[in-house]
């Protein structure tokens, strides 16, 4: 199935159990990926935020601080690209092998479980994901590495997979904010 394929069942379960989903407008083309690369580089004082809260921190919740990352960088991340995005929020694996895989319902088990990823959903069947990375390197390591973006098409990046779950500021914001909201079902 197409990323796209996987992101329209998402917005279908989101809107089933009641949470608004923001639409991602597809009438205009795709961003030049320097123009996005660029507005990444705009949320440097973010990533460094995240890099130091991953590494100062035993306990830390790595799902946990890259999802309150990138609810806290949308709103200007949009504005650097003059365009919408949707907040994503699912499963991801890397050449073959599940890193992550979001696959309940309930955000309390969402949040309690850890195991989910977040990254952003753009018009044009792109995504910007700031911290996969993040998360394969200390698979390898217990030091976090730089945070290196991946900006593009998921259907032409073969050795990662992106699996939309759930979509929407409403999803993330009650997946981030303490203490957890009822969401609407």
């Amino acid at each position: 199935m197409a990323y796209s394929e996987y992101l329209h069942s998402a917005y279908a379960r989101t809107r089933a159990l009641g949470i608004p989903a923001e639409t991602i407008r597809h009438g205009a083309g795709p961003i030049p990926v320097e123009t996005l690369f660029d507005a990444v580089g705009g949320l440097a004082d973010l990533t460094r935020q995240l890099a130091k809260g991953i590494s100062t921190s035993s306990t830390c919740d790595v799902a946990l601080e890259c999802a309150t990352v990138s609810v806290a960088a949308k709103p200007r991340f949009e504005r650097a690209i003059q365009r919408e995005i949707v907040l994503t929020l699912g499963s991801a694996e890397y050449q073959g092998i599940p890193i992550l895989s979001a696959d309940i319902e309930d955000i309390q088990e969402i949040r309690r479980r850890a195991n989910y990823h977040v990254w952003w959903s753009l018009g044009a069947g792109q995504i910007v994901d700031m911290t996969l990375m993040v998360h394969l390197a200390l698979l390898k390591n217990a030091t976090p590495p730089r945070i290196l973006p991946i900006i593009g098409s998921p259907d032409d990046i073969p050795q990662i997979k992106w699996r939309p779950y759930l979509v929407g500021s409403a999803v993330l914001e009650a997946l981030t904010s303490e203490p957890y909201p009822v969401l609407a079902r």
